[in-house]
């Protein structure tokens, strides 16, 4: 009796120790969040201990859904910094065997999206309405009015053309460019340096595309994550997947790293003519 309650109690010891602790620096985890990782070993980082830094996928045809960077080992602990692409239940890529059996971590990462729900997609725009009835009879009216209202447009710029006033030039309108037109010219004009800051770059082109594609699917797209962007950008369109996964690692390694590459005005120019074409500009 005394032997199986010692081997017991030393199968229970065996198996608090091999047990490690994991602590995060967050309680609530949004998507796009930078969160604080740590693993506390009792006896020692395992030897066979898997941990690979970079994009990690579900599997091999989906795009990533978590990335792992600036990891640390000291004796019995590893600590790393991992940023979630997309909402759901995860646990980190971290693998080890122990006496022939593999482990992996026990931490469940609970990862929420800032999304609401309430945004509106393409599918959402309601079809046109059939032109009968009385709504046909109010649409030829404001037909009419729109033909009498161009024929007096007309003729005062006929009046205006045969009478041939000069305009004071501090009279005339000067034309109000939309956001993404003057990032586009930002970036025209950044291309024509013969150098330009590799982040500085990246955060001006995501900048462009955004408000571009906010556009086109009548969508507020600004508050988006880079990932949420693209995610959202591939889910309604005809983009390829391996495009949309590259623009990814170009920008998370190159806005949220500390990137102090410099590129010359070939390769700017090259990369957004790359950038383009993947997103069919």
């Amino acid at each position: 009796m005394k032997a199986a309650s010692l081997l017991i109690l030393l199968l229970f010891v065996s198996y608090a120790e091999a047990s490690p602790n994991e602590k995060i620096s967050h309680k609530e985890i949004y998507v796009g969040d930078e969160i604080g990782y740590e693993i506390d070993f009792d006896s020692g980082i395992p030897s066979t201990l898997k941990l690979e830094e970079g994009d990690h996928s579900i599997d091999a045809t989906e795009l990533p859904v978590l990335r792992i960077w600036n990891v640390h080992r000291k004796d019995k602990s590893i600590s790393l910094s991992v940023r979630f692409y997309k909402a759901g239940s995860f646990r980190l890529p971290i693998y080890w065997e122990e006496e022939g059996e593999k482990k992996t971590t026990e931490l469940v990462f609970e990862v929420k999206s800032r999304l609401t729900g309430n945004e509106s997609d393409i599918e959402d725009i309601a079809p046109p309405i059939s032109f009968s009835g009385s709504y046909l009879l109010r649409l030829l009216f404001v037909i009419f009015i729109f033909l009498i209202l161009l024929y007096i447009s007309y003729a005062v710029y006929l009046k205006l053309k045969n009478s041939k006033q000069i305009l004071d030039a501090t009279w005339e309108r000067v034309p109000v460019l939309e956001s993404r037109q003057i990032k586009l010219i930002q970036i025209e004009s950044a291309l024509k340096q013969n150098e330009i800051s590799y982040k500085e770059f990246a955060y001006l082109v995501s900048s462009y595309i955004k408000e571009e594609f906010s556009r086109r699917l009548a969508n507020d797209l600004l508050h988006l994550t880079d990932s949420e962007f693209l995610n959202y950008l591939y889910d309604r369109s005809h983009l390829e997947i391996e495009s949309t996964k590259e623009i990814k690692d170009i920008l998370a390694s190159s806005k949220y790293t500390n990137h102090s590459k410099i590129l010359s005005k070939e390769e700017a120019e090259q990369l957004w003519q790359d950038w383009k074409r993947k997103l069919k500009l």
